[in-house]
């Protein structure tokens, strides 16, 4: 049976062990920023799935990310530079700004969205009948067909 000292150095190795695998749900790699927000309407509602695009200068890198329910987003790990943060919901303007990360930094960027104007012609409703026009019949050039076809048939 083995002694106590061997358990508590087994249970150290495994807990050491699982530290090491386990990701840190909060943290940032060292050396590398992270970009946090909420995105919300005019009135101060939240936009949930908006998109958030992270575009560096170098064409090459790209991130992505979409707000959960309570319009907020996380973006991690990511290079120091100059980047483009594009926000964008279908029915709002994008909103674009320029950042510079720096390596361990960790920037804030809540956006406001406005409402999309589309311009277009306001349509009403209204309760009164639409007037239905008639057409003449397609019958006589209908039958003329048939005819046609009936002395060719009986030819």
């Amino acid at each position: 049976m083995p002694d106590r000292s061997q358990n508590w150095t087994r249970v150290a190795v495994l807990l050491a062990l699982a530290g090491a695998v386990t990701p840190g749900f909060a943290q940032q790699t060292p050396g590398l920023a992270s970009i946090i927000g909420v995105v919300k309407d005019q009135s101060g509602a939240v936009i949930p799935q908006a998109a958030i695009v992270v575009r560096s200068l170098d064409p090459t890198r790209s991130y992505s990310a979409v707000t959960d329910s309570s319009g907020a987003f996380r973006l991690t790990d990511l290079p120091r530079g100059r980047y483009t943060v594009s926000v964008a919901m279908h029915g709002f303007h994008t909103s674009e700004k320029i950042v510079d990360l720096t390596a361990n930094s960790k920037l804030e960027i809540n956006t406001t969205l406005a409402v999309a104007d589309f311009g277009g012609d306001r349509v009403e409703a209204i309760d009164k009948p639409i007037p239905v026009q008639t057409i003449a019949s397609p019958a006589p050039v209908l039958k003329q067909q048939k005819s046609w076809l009936r002395k060719l048939w009986c030819w």
